[in-house]
């Protein structure tokens, strides 16, 4: 069995218009928000052994971050261009691809590709996807090339503004 946890970059800064959206950091909220998502990740015993992050600057904050709350090096993090403007089927490529060493496995991304998996691998419709939240997946699966688009079971929801882990 796999497991899969997608996260949403936490909230960005519209400080700077002439910056491109590629090279947005965190604001102050996404930079708090993170590390408290991380540490709900680790309360309930979820921890990768491969991150995989968009390359955007803030998903990859959102993702170190994270793997800072979850003492998982920095070093193997792998950035992915084909997490930043994808698709749900680009991303589930990227997926395919994941070596079976790799049992648990986080993908840091964007809207609405990430909306669109949660609700692909829930079978349900979400209004949003609220920036910093996490949905992590008990796949049917022993090998990453039999990942598919389809529902999957939701063992773990959050997003920031949420009380309890």
């Amino acid at each position: 069995m796999k497991t899969i946890t997608f996260v949403r970059h936490a909230k960005s800064s519209w400080a700077d218009p002439g910056l491109k959206d590629f090279d947005r950091p965190l604001n102050s909220r996404g930079k708090s928000d993170a590390p408290k998502m991380g540490q709900r990740l680790a309360v309930n015993n979820i921890f990768p052994d491969l991150i995989i992050t968009s390359p955007a600057k803030r998903a990859k904050a959102t993702a170190y971050k994270i793997a800072r709350e979850l003492n998982f090096p920095h070093s193997k993090i792998i950035e992915e261009m084909q997490l930043y403007l994808s698709s749900a089927k680009l991303i589930s490529n990227v997926i395919k691809a994941v070596n079976d060493d790799i049992n648990n496995l986080f993908i840091f991304g964007h809207n609405p590709d990430i909306h669109e998996l949660v609700e692909i691998l829930t079978g349900k419709q979400y209004n949003k996807l609220p920036t910093c939240s996490v949905a992590h997946f008990l796949l049917k699966i022993d090998q990453w090339k039999d990942f598919k688009l389809q529902q999957s079971d939701l063992v773990y929801y959050s997003e920031p503004k949420f009380i309890s882990p």
